[in-house]
């Protein structure tokens, strides 16, 4: 049986009283998605008017609508995801009557993105005027559920990305589960900040949305998994808004403990709108290496320096058209336990680089950094 705890950071459900209720929240709509939010309640519910139009031809079917629910509950925004013409508006009417109980986040109201769907029955409703019966074909179904982790996957994260019927999961295997390093809560500090988790997801998320300016942090929770006999391991959930009006909705970013990204197993949800860049690697030909512009030196954790640990972390990485380091990993470990493996990823990922070239033009280098711990 798989136990999870989880430490939140901004966001959180609570139980407020109705003077607290009636503060309406300045920040932007939460997702419900992927927030771990559980849809608010149905309090006020009117039925959509079948139109003669639909009905005489016979038209039925599922209109599903993304619809913003305000700090008072009720429908202040709606956007048609699943069209059906001769029912559309008919559907929206309905939905823009619907009220909620306010959904309460951190003791405020604040208002929340959910799915809705609206469905009209044409079973039982006779033909109009003769008209000869035209039966629409059935929709595709939306998945209700992400798809189950494939054998040897630990399942971390999943949500619905907007304007898409298709689920991405973040998914880790159990051996790079098994090799994050271990951490009590009850007894010492993370391994990594929520504000070094934060660095790291902007980081990565610079990479692949280069046109986004500003990333900025709207939640972030940091959660431990346990599986039987040797698995247990925390990893940071982050949410982020981009500062652009040309990307809608959060964007996810899932980093481990030891500092590491966890891709998604959908390549749409965290690439850049252009079309995928060629990684190459060390020493191919006619491909310049990057040139180091900035270096940070790594930090020392208490216990690893009251035990002396000394010597070398190999990190290997990619660096992207914007000079930053990707895909971080530990390549040759120093210390798993006391945090310098953590430290070597999290120092790397501050490093700055002029990018490799291939014709004169920039291209992603893989490369690979020895970051060394000295007690001298």
């Amino acid at each position: 049986m798989r136990a999870v705890a989880v430490v939140s950071f901004a966001l959180g459900l609570a139980v407020v009283p109705a003077a607290a209720r009636a503060q309406p929240s300045s920040e932007p709509p939460i997702r419900i998605t992927g927030n771990n939010l559980a849809p608010p309640t149905k309090i006020k519910d009117v039925k959509a008017v079948f139109p003669p139009d639909a009905q005489r031809a016979r038209v039925g079917g599922v209109v599903i609508i993304e619809a913003t629910i305000g700090e008072d509950g009720k429908v202040r925004d709606e956007k048609l995801l699943r069209s059906i013409p001769l029912l559309d508006q008919a559907a929206l009417d309905a939905v823009k009557q619907w009220e909620y109980t306010p959904t309460i986040v951190d003791g405020k109201p604040r208002a929340v993105i959910m799915t809705v769907t609206v469905n009209f029955a044409i079973q039982g409703v006779p033909p109009v005027d003769g008209a000869p019966v035209q039966v629409q074909p059935p929709a595709t179904p939306v998945a209700t559920a992400p798809p189950a982790p494939g054998a040897g996957m630990i399942r971390l994260f999943a949500y619905r990305p907007q304007n898409t019927g298709a689920f991405v999961v973040f998914d880790v295997t159990q051996m790079r589960a098994t090799g994050q390093p271990h951490w009590m809560p009850d007894a010492e500090p993370p391994p990594l900040t929520v504000a070094d988790a934060a660095r790291i997801g902007r980081a990565w998320l610079a990479g692949r949305y280069p046109q986004v300016e500003r990333f900025d942090l709207q939640g972030a929770s940091l959660t431990r998994s346990r599986r039987p006999p040797n698995i247990d391991f925390w990893y940071y959930q982050l949410n982020f808004f981009a500062g652009t009006p040309q990307i809608q909705g959060p964007l996810f970013a899932v980093v481990l403990a030891d500092g590491t990204i966890v891709e998604p197993t959908d390549p749409a949800a965290a690439a850049a709108p252009s079309s995928p860049q060629q990684v190459f690697q060390q020493g191919a030909a006619g491909v310049t290496m990057p040139r180091t512009l900035r270096t940070v030196q790594p930090m020392y954790t208490e216990e690893a320096l009251r035990r002396k640990i000394a010597g070398t972390v190999l990190v290997q990485g990619i660096v992207g058209l914007d000079g930053m380091l990707h895909d971080l990993r530990v390549a040759r470990s120093l210390d798993p336990v006391y945090g310098l493996d953590a430290e070597a990823l999290k120092a790397a990922a501050q490093w700055l680089f002029a990018p490799g070239t291939k014709d004169g033009q920039p291209v992603q280098v893989t490369v690979s950094l020895e970051i060394t711990f000295s007690t001298r």
